[in-house]
């Protein structure tokens, strides 16, 4: 038995909790519970189906089509349509 020692001198009695006290199990019993664990893990597995982990789909970028648009065109970065260049731009009215 280990003593803590609280303030002005007074101590309590503390048991010693160290594993090297204790007795070691025998090695049949832990044999058996880990035969026993793999038995129950099994079971467990067979109970449950596997369910895959949700993976998002692949979405392949758009493609903005070419139109043949034969009018007035502001080109930029932000336009809404795209030429036969390759060129992005949008309409807009002539003058």
């Amino acid at each position: 038995m280990g003593a803590l020692r609280f303030g002005w001198g007074f101590y309590c009695a503390q048991p010693n909790l160290s594993k090297a006290s204790q007795p070691p199990p025998p090695p049949a019993a832990d044999a058996q519970a880990a035969a026993d664990a793999k038995v129950l893990a099994a079971q467990r597995a067979a109970e449950q189906p596997y369910v895959a982990p949700y993976v998002a789909p692949y979405v392949a970028p758009a493609i903005l089509s070419v139109d043949n648009y034969t009018g007035c065109r502001a080109y930029g970065n932000n336009g809404t349509s795209v030429g036969n260049k390759g060129r992005r731009y949008t309409k807009i009215p002539c003058p």
